[in-house]
């Protein structure tokens, strides 16, 4: 029997943004002996089963999902590991609509309030360590990007060991992938 893993859905920004955000990441991964991970809003996560059924459902979402622009804010921090520093993004209709989509397609229900965000860094620091960081990276951000495509990643493991299992192109309704 296929063995089941711990997956997620990113969408990830491309160009100058996503180098801009790669620098930063590793940077303040560097800084503070911290993972390095690709720049990504989680969709959703902590998604268990077969990736070849995780596949599909990803590819299915991506057919009725269209492309829709996503706006990062305010960076912030709170007392939890993979939201140690970050950035908000805009709850905007599209972006709320594509997660109870891909809740309602990956057959997830929870009670988790979605807060759509960008992390910056994943560790363990204390309050005062986070305000130094945002004081030097800076508090406001107010960029956007297209989200034009959708990433199952692998996220069994710690973050070095996660990977990308296959991207695919948000269509919208009435157009297939490969």
């Amino acid at each position: 029997m296929p063995q089941t893993r711990r997956h997620a859905l990113w969408l990830t920004p491309r160009g100058p943004l996503a180098e801009e955000l790669g620098r930063l990441i590793a940077d303040l991964a560097g800084r503070h002996g911290a993972p390095v991970f690709e720049p990504h809003i989680t969709l959703l996560g902590g998604i268990r089963g077969r990736e070849s059924e995780r596949i599909a459902q990803t590819r299915a979402l991506a057919c009725e999902l269209k492309p829709f622009e996503i706006t990062l804010t305010d960076a912030d921090y709170l007392d939890e590991y993979f939201r140690c520093l970050f950035l908000d993004a805009a709850r905007s209709e599209d972006i709320m609509a594509a997660h109870a989509l891909a809740k309602q397609l990956l057959g997830v229900s929870d009670d988790l309030v979605f807060r759509p965000h960008l992390s910056l860094l994943y560790a363990s620091l204390d309050a005062q360590q986070k305000e130094k960081i945002l004081d030097r990276i800076a508090r406001r951000f107010e960029r956007s990007f297209l989200a034009d495509r959708v990433a199952l990643y692998c996220t069994e493991g710690p973050p070095p060991e996660w990977y990308c299992v296959k991207r695919f192109p948000l269509t919208g309704p009435g157009k297939a992938h490969d």
